[in-house]
């Protein structure tokens, strides 16, 4: 009877302390009109803007998510990646906000800072907390952890410790031993809603979900990416430690932005054989070129986020031959015929007089481009010529000129192919010619990424210069001049000397 009798107080005061709880969430919302109006007003923010990716209810199951990699956030999941509080906990309202206006680097969330307005912005943050109220409970506002202050200065030691860091705390297993995200542990790893996720290629800071300056890698290790396999090292590292390992990711790449693209690709002429592989030394004497790639979006399928978005060329030339020499990161090796890796550059079959262009996506039937093609399946570079995506010939064996070779090392590609600067197949082929300006381009696609066909990246045209040969003259111009300096001040010692006898 006593026992039954605390069962029924016990009940009774739950069921008061449920009462109030509910009170207390009804008392709260009843007293933030101006939240109930924010949230309406982000409601619609986000229905014109975000629902297409996210989804009516924040699930990330919109139209068009399944197209996209990676997918969507799903805003009901209590997995908010960048945040500067604890590891499973909500971010705070400027995380929030700062997401929106900055978008996240290599996906399909762009930013929004300049479309929408500051107070859309805040709208739309209020109105997305609202698909996890759990999460996001207004009795309890997430409070941003303790990191360090100002980055402290860089320094070759600093980068050193870092390097051996990396190495301690395995981050090689998932990043690979030279960052490019291949490690053995990479295509094993899922989030928390069991979606592939690869791990980030640390050359490439500009895709950096969150950040690449000092800070936002710091508060990253500090507090790790909730929903992934990316913990925080706060607990097992110093400060000092991360600091350490920010300025070694740093050191992996020059700068925090992809490298300027600039117009001319120039080629420098040299003396002797031109190199027939990556590893010559003879490369040092060829400045690097970046070719920035995007997404195919002209003919489906269509790419949104690109596996290769980055291409690095050196060019050099001799009395008859041209070698280019490409780089570009991949995570894997595909060879599969249905689903290889491959590479072409693009010139066009003849030099154009004026300003006119070939089509930048393998041409049109008006204007022909000339590929200099490799695809991993074959192994073969091979010389084809293009009308268009879905019009590709490739050049029968006798009238092949182009050879080369690519390898593949902790994932990047390089493939240097040479070809005589002037061939028979005048029509059908670039004929290079020194000191003119030729139109060239890149395409590239992933095998392993689903990639191949009109699934590409593409590069829009640049210009390849083969600079001209420094005339002997040059040389002679300065012990010249020299010379006749010498010879001047010469006689004006000895008309002074005269002079004065």
């Amino acid at each position: 009877m006593i026992r039954t009798s605390m069962r029924l107080v016990a009940l009774a005061a739950l069921a008061v302390g449920l009462l109030l709880v509910l009170f207390r969430a009804g008392e709260s919302v009843s007293a933030s009109p101006s939240l109930q109006n924010e949230m309406a007003a982000g409601k619609k923010v986000y229905e014109a803007r975000c629902q297409y990716c996210h989804g009516a209810q924040g699930k990330g199951d919109g139209p068009g998510a399944a197209a996209m990699y990676p997918r969507p956030r799903d805003f009901t999941s209590s997995a908010f990646k960048i945040r500067s509080t604890e590891s499973g906990d909500a971010p705070t309202d400027a995380d929030l906000v700062k997401i929106v206006n900055d978008g996240m680097p290599g996906t399909t969330m762009p930013a929004w800072r300049g479309v929408l307005s500051d107070a859309e912005i805040r709208q739309v943050v209020a109105y997305l907390k609202s698909f996890d109220a759990r999460l996001f409970d207004p009795q309890s506002p997430p409070k941003p952890i303790q990191l360090s202050g100002a980055a402290p200065g860089s320094s070759q030691a600093s980068i050193e410790k870092g390097k051996t860091l990396y190495q301690e705390l395995q981050c090689w297993k998932c990043h690979g031993q030279q960052a490019r995200g291949d490690g053995p542990s990479a295509f094993e790893l899922k989030d928390k809603l069991d979606n592939k996720i690869l791990p980030a290629d640390l050359t490439k800071p500009w895709n950096f979900r969150g950040g690449a300056s000092a800070q936002d890698l710091f508060r990253t290790l500090s507090t790790g990416l909730t929903g992934t396999p990316m913990p925080s090292f706060a607990d097992s590292t110093s400060d000092q430690e991360r600091w350490d390992l920010v300025n070694y990711l740093r050191s992996l790449a020059p700068t925090d932005k992809r490298p300027e693209a600039k117009a001319v690709l120039s080629a420098k002429r040299v003396e002797g054989a031109l190199p027939a592989d990556a590893n010559s030394d003879v490369w040092w004497q060829a400045e690097r070129f970046y070719f920035p790639l995007v997404g195919q979006l002209v003919h489906e399928p269509r790419l949104f986020t690109p596996a290769i978005d980055l291409v690095v060329a050196q060019a050099l030339y001799n009395e008859s031959e041209i070698a280019i020499l490409v780089s570009w990161n991949d995570r894997a090796e595909d060879k599969k015929a249905n689903g290889d890796d491959g590479l072409a550059i693009q010139f066009p079959n003849v030099i154009p007089d004026a300003l006119e262009r070939p089509y930048f996506i393998l041409g049109d039937a008006n204007h022909p481009v000339n590929l200099w093609q490799w695809q991993a399946s074959t192994g073969k570079i091979e010389e084809a010529n293009a009308t268009g995506l879905n019009s590709i010939t490739v050049k029968k064996p006798d009238s092949q000129n182009a050879r080369g070779a690519v390898t593949f090392r902790d994932g990047q590609y390089q493939m240097v192919v040479r070809r005589a600067l002037n061939t028979n197949d005048k029509d059908r082929a670039i004929q290079f010619a020194v000191g003119k300006l030729i139109p060239i381009a890149v395409s590239g696609w992933d095998g392993g990424s689903g990639e191949g066909g009109a699934k590409r990246s593409v590069s829009s045209w640049y210009s390849l210069y083969l600079e001209p040969p420094t005339p002997a003259s040059a040389y002679l111009s300065i012990p010249i001049a020299i010379g006749l300096v010498l010879i001047v001040e010469g006689a004006v010692v000895w008309y002074a000397r005269r002079k004065r006898q």
